[in-house]
């Protein structure tokens, strides 16, 4: 039995996208790909994103993986660090105070921030970014806001609706309707908190085992 190296899938995926025009939806990824196990690729794809290589989101109203900056092919040729990067690398460029989010009765904007950031670090574990809301809210939110009533936790997730941060999209399963929250990706709070947990300037805790798994 062959065995291959994460590494190994690693550098296909970032291949398979440079092939792509920088960016391809999972399920051609997954086609792309096929050669390797499915779940090897969404790891590989899961790795990517952490280090910062990869994002994941809505481009042109689909889900899709593409290459950040640092790694896109511009004009046919790879990008390449030019010499003064090959030393330590420097820190990332300021982007200003984060943005503030209004607050509400019971929670300040602190607190509506903090939600978002447990929202985003969780889609960002995804390759389609879609966070199981009844896990998410029972498990995830009751850990990090547990001296909030349900209906408080769940009112965070509706006033960062209406602030555009996220939506709730419903989907079918093989037991029935079920809902998965999304972020935007076009928010300028979210992509705030998207680099800052990229680049490792926002630290959480670590999230609570099943956090995402499908209900049941």
């Amino acid at each position: 039995m062959v065995t291959i190296s994460r590494m190994r899938i690693q550098q296909a995926v970032l291949a398979a996208l440079a092939d792509s025009g920088n960016s391809a939806t999972p399920e051609r990824l997954r086609h792309m790909l096929r050669r390797f196990p499915t779940e090897s690729v969404d790891e590989a794809v899961h790795h990517l994103t952490d280090a910062g290589m990869i994002e994941v989101g809505e481009y042109r109203g689909r889900v899709r993986a593409r290459l950040t900056e640092h790694f896109r092919i511009h004009r046919g040729r790879p990008r390449t660090p030019s010499p003064a990067a090959t030393g330590p690398s420097a820190p990332p460029e300021p982007e200003g105070p984060p943005i503030s989010l209004p607050p509400v009765p019971y929670a300040s904007s602190d607190m509506v921030h903090q939600a978002l950031v447990v929202i985003v670090e969780e889609a960002r574990r995804f390759v389609r970014g879609e966070v199981y809301l009844g896990p998410f809210m029972k498990r995830r939110m009751n850990a990090e806001f547990p001296l909030m009533t349900n209906e408080e936790r769940k009112g965070l997730i509706d006033h960062l609706r209406a602030q555009g941060c996220v939506r709730i999209e419903k989907r079918m399963g093989e037991r029935g309707e079920y809902s998965v929250l999304l972020i935007d990706q076009t928010s300028p709070a979210v992509r705030q908190v998207w680099k800052g947990l990229a680049s490792g300037r926002i630290r959480i805790s670590p999230a609570p085992a099943a956090a995402n798994r499908p209900p049941s």
